[in-house]
């Protein structure tokens, strides 16, 4: 099988004028876009905007693994992280009360691949198992997201998906796989692909440029948070 390099033009973060057209219409269409300077912010921001006593499930993402949110989520006294809880479960007796878990949280907190200047929001999966909680099963959904994944279209963001997104996961799959994970290649890790313009009910969401949205049909509005594509080092975030 040939090898496909990453696209590195989707590498570059945001102009300061897309970033602020695509966090007013993230506004505009129902979600909360806030606009940090570094990974830090944006992990201070998305803990503040998670309620006491809340179930926590972290998407799988590598911008939460990098700005530590996903090890901070889990080391708090004050949240229940639903990844803590899942990992004490038993699969072969448990796993219908494992799946309940997973699909409705309080809050799902995770990444995008791409965000159009449009206001689009749109995420790939190998697994589809983030896909139901940000479309309706959680309570309120969190994005953080560098600003390198803004794009000017839906075609845009799907081209992103294919020629950046796909081989860099392309690549973990087959040198960075964890025990018990399936071995899949190509086009196979995805899954399902999921778009999003705006909250299915009227009260829903918040979402930030960080990236949050609320499910419950009476919740504030969407919040997405987003970061202007830095980590705290000033490095630019080399994510998917």
């Amino acid at each position: 099988m040939q090898e496909v390099l990453p696209n590195v033009r989707y590498a570059a973060p945001a102009s300061e004028v897309s970033l602020q057209t695509t966090a007013r219409r993230l506004n505009e269409n129902g979600m909360t876009a806030h606009i940090v300077e570094s990974g830090a912010d944006a992990g201070r921001l998305a803990l503040g905007l998670i309620p006491d006593g809340a179930e926590v499930f972290t998407a799988t993402s590598q911008t939460l693994e990098e700005i530590g949110l996903r090890a901070a989520i889990d080391a708090s006294p004050r949240l229940r992280s639903v990844r803590t809880v899942l990992s004490q479960m038993d699969m072969a007796t448990q796993w219908h009360e494992m799946r309940v878990l997973a699909a409705r949280p309080d809050v799902v907190i995770g990444s995008v691949h791409a965000i159009t200047e449009q206001g689009e929001v749109v995420v790939a999966s190998a697994s589809g198992s983030q896909l139901g909680p940000y479309a309706s099963g959680a309570g309120k959904v969190i994005w953080v997201v560098g600003s390198q994944k803004i794009v000017p279209s839906l075609d845009e963001a799907m081209r992103r998906i294919r020629e950046y997104a796909l081989p860099l996961e392309n690549e973990r799959a087959q040198f960075g796989l964890r025990p018990g994970q399936l071995h899949r290649q190509g086009a196979n890790l995805l899954q399902g692909i999921f778009a999003r313009q705006s909250p299915r009910h009227p009260c829903q969401g918040e979402a930030g440029l960080l990236g949050s949205h609320n499910n419950e049909r009476r919740a504030s509005a969407t919040q997405v948070a987003g970061q202007k594509g830095k980590t705290n080092d000033n490095r630019n975030f080399q994510t998917t």
